[in-house]
């Protein structure tokens, strides 16, 4: 029994790093990443097929306005932002010059989400579904499953 009462600090303190070393492993486990996949079923109606069709049209409408949103705007104000982030090193005033491009950020963000937004092309999605078609939307592990 005494000898029980000697170790017991170091037991506590062994139970203790055994612990924290566990806690470390489930902090570097990867998350797992995953991708919405939708799958169109067409309508069963000739009508409907033909509908479809004309929402193909809008399709590539909502491809070519992504396309365009993504290599204009978007990399446009990311430029602006990097080159004046090189402009702000090094000079005397380099905080105050970063918390200005903090400001421009937002601006940024703002066009971004639009063009993810735009992407999705949620019109494609509500002509398809208009037309009698169906949409199944599945999530799949793409990464670290």
């Amino acid at each position: 029994m005494n000898n029980f009462i000697k170790t017991f600090p170091q037991k506590k303190f062994g139970l203790f790093l055994l612990f924290l070393f566990i806690l470390t492993l489930n902090a570097c486990t990867p998350v797992p990443r995953y991708k919405s996949i939708a799958t169109y079923i067409p309508p069963n109606t000739p009508q409907g097929s033909s509908c479809v069709k004309n929402c193909e049209k809008i399709k590539i409408n909502c491809k070519i306005q992504c396309d365009a949103c993504n290599t204009q705007e978007v990399i446009s104000k990311r430029a602006e932002i990097n080159a004046n982030k090189i402009q702000c090193i090094g000079t005397k005033y380099a905080d105050s010059c970063m918390t200005m491009l903090n400001y421009m950020k937002p601006s940024y963000q703002k066009i971004q989400g639009e063009c993810k937004e735009l992407c999705k092309c949620k019109a494609y999605r509500d002509c398809y579904l208009g037309c009698g078609g169906k949409i199944h939307t599945e999530r799949k592990c793409v990464k670290n499953c």
